[in-house]
């Protein structure tokens, strides 16, 4: 960790895994080349454990939590706010994700920037990246 990294706010990429199709390793690609250093990830696994597997292989920062009976998405979201402390910020994934390698810094800048609580980015669809489903908020 530089000197730079450690003022940088602390971000927790909160990854919701079910049962990724073979993008997966494109969406860890994305997590693996991010150009912001001060971040982690939380892997909320409502898969099977060989997914998970397959996370820890890929990325050094990332942390399992196996959630089997969560029903939803948002269930499993919601239940990061008793496992982690001191983030900054959290960047809520979807398995079907992948981030441009600029993404979390430029999340945060403009968090910074104006102050903003919550932020949504310019989303694309992932098959066809010259349909724009979000223009962000």
């Amino acid at each position: 960790m530089t000197n730079e990294s450690k003022l940088a706010p602390p971000v927790v990429v909160v990854l919701v895994l079910d049962d990724p199709g073979e993008w997966c390793e494109q969406v860890l690609d994305g997590l693996k080349n991010q150009d912001y250093e001060n971040f982690q990830v939380l892997v909320m696994n409502r898969g099977s454990s060989s997914n998970a597997d397959r996370i820890l292989a890929a990325s050094r920062h990332a942390t399992v939590k196996h959630v089997p009976d969560v029903k939803s998405y948002a269930e499993a979201a919601n239940a990061v706010s008793g496992l982690v402390e001191g983030a900054a910020f959290y960047l809520f994934l979807r398995d079907d994700t992948v981030l441009a390698p600029n993404a979390v810094s430029l999340l945060v800048e403009e968090a910074l920037e104006s102050n903003a609580g919550v932020l949504g980015p310019k989303v694309l669809r992932f098959n066809d990246p010259s349909r724009i489903l979000s223009m962000g908020f």
